[in-house]
């Protein structure tokens, strides 16, 4: 049974485009080793169009307002398309620093369900954790005795900067109440 996707990007730049999705797109991503990171994504679907040439992979990442994710990566430096307006969505699109490009659109389709496996969590090991930042920790310790909200504060803002461990439950659990949850 399908339990999740795995999309590879092949780049010329691998290293820069990891540090992109990492730094500038925000991607939780863990460590598997030597570096080499993966980068987890949002909830994601599938469409197979027809083609006159030969088959092709495009990756479009979606967002909920793609004026704010272009005015966002202007900040930033970064050029983006023009928005176009498309029956299926606004898209916009951008080159990666390895040269290959990145589709970003705002959908105006009704989007899939998420694929079901409730079985997941019993049965994948648990990746292992990133490696500690141990600057970002010497410069932000948790105020002691901290309040919830301060937890919560600070354990986001962990999982952004090092996620060297998961968030806890019960912070997990304030999060999900406020339709906030990172993960």
């Amino acid at each position: 049974m399908i339990n999740g996707a795995h999309v590879i990007l092949y780049s010329r730049k691998s290293e820069a485009d990891r540090e992109f999705f990492r730094d500038v797109l925000k991607l939780p991503s863990v460590d598997v080793g030597r570096g080499w990171l993966i980068f987890g994504l949002p909830p994601a679907e599938v469409a197979v169009h027809p083609a006159d040439e030969e088959a092709k992979q495009e990756l479009y990442l979606m967002c909920a307002d793609v004026d704010a994710f272009v005015e966002d990566m202007k900040t930033r430096g970064i050029a983006c398309a023009p928005v176009s307006d498309q029956p299926w969505g606004r898209l916009t699109s951008l080159t990666l620093p390895g040269g290959g490009p990145l589709g970003v659109y705002q959908p105006k389709h009704p989007r899939p369900p998420a694929m079901k496996v409730p079985s997941l969590a019993k049965r994948t090991p648990r990746a292992p954790a990133r490696r500690l930042n141990a600057g970002w920790h010497a410069k932000h310790r948790m105020p002691k005795p901290a309040t919830l909200e301060q937890r919560v504060r600070w354990h986001v803002a962990h999982a952004e900067a090092c996620g060297c461990r998961p968030i806890p439950k019960r912070v997990q659990l304030a999060l999900r109440s406020r339709k906030s949850d990172p993960t």
